[in-house]
């Protein structure tokens, strides 16, 4: 299968480490039931370190049109004739968006045996653990206030973090809802998003997922303080 560099800023460099799947799509159907299948979206999402839910998902909402992905045949389906060239490039756009959230839970590379700066690097890594995850998305809350303008932004946000504490230490996912309660004081993030997330968390695929849990009680203050604003 042939592979490119992710990111299109870095398709002229022949040392990057980083690469995916080049896309691959069949249009199947015909008249009102035509559908594009990204046949290799499993392999695309798994380079970007996403669910291929996620990706197939962000497409539709894109496109304004019903995707749909199979957890079990690993099918990705969006409504519509739509090209290769096309999807390629929403697909960079979901690179872009979605490299604005990676410092969240961002490690290094791991270093290569014998490297002379291994324990360098784990002394670093220790040190950001000390400093915590909700105080790092505290030094970086005017940064994401400017890059969660646009609309489907801060859903894109709340998707990333629960994407990448979802499956991250438990003292890391215990953290969410302190992050989360930061990026609302500071107008980050809107009540009525980070209620549709949590909402649309319980009833998705991921709803096993312990940031539910951890973040129930921020949900259910905003929820209690949006009722006795109400009646006054």
């Amino acid at each position: 299968m042939a592979l490119q560099n992710i990111g299109a800023s870095n398709s002229d460099d022949a040392f990057y480490r980083y690469k995916m799947p080049k896309m691959i799509t069949k249009i199947e159907g015909r008249g009102n039931g035509i559908k594009t299948n990204v046949v290799n979206m499993v392999e695309i999402a798994k380079a970007l370190a996403r669910p291929a839910s996620y990706t197939t998902k962000y497409f539709g909402n894109e496109l304004g049109a019903q995707s749909k992905f199979d957890e079990k045949t690993g099918t990705s389906l969006v409504n519509g004739a739509h090209d290769t060239a096309k999807l390629a490039g929403l697909l960079e756009n979901f690179i872009k968006k979605d490299k604005l959230t990676t410092f969240i839970l961002k490690s290094p590379p791991e270093p290569k045996k014998g490297s002379k700066d291994k324990k360098a690097m784990r002394r670093a890594e220790k040190e950001r653990l000390k400093e915590g995850f909700a105080k790092e998305v505290s030094k970086k809350k005017n940064y994401l206030a400017a890059v969660t303008q646009e609309e489907g932004s801060q859903m894109l946000l709340l998707n990333a973090i629960e994407s990448f504490c979802g499956e991250a230490r438990p003292e890391v996912v215990k953290e969410v809802p302190l992050a989360v309660k930061v990026l609302y004081d500071n107008d980050v993030l809107e009540e009525e998003f980070i209620l549709e997330w949590y909402r649309k968390g319980l009833g998705g695929g991921n709803k096993s997922s312990p940031v539910w849990k951890n973040v129930k009680p921020f949900v259910e203050w905003l929820q209690n303080a949006e009722s006795e604003s109400e009646e006054e």
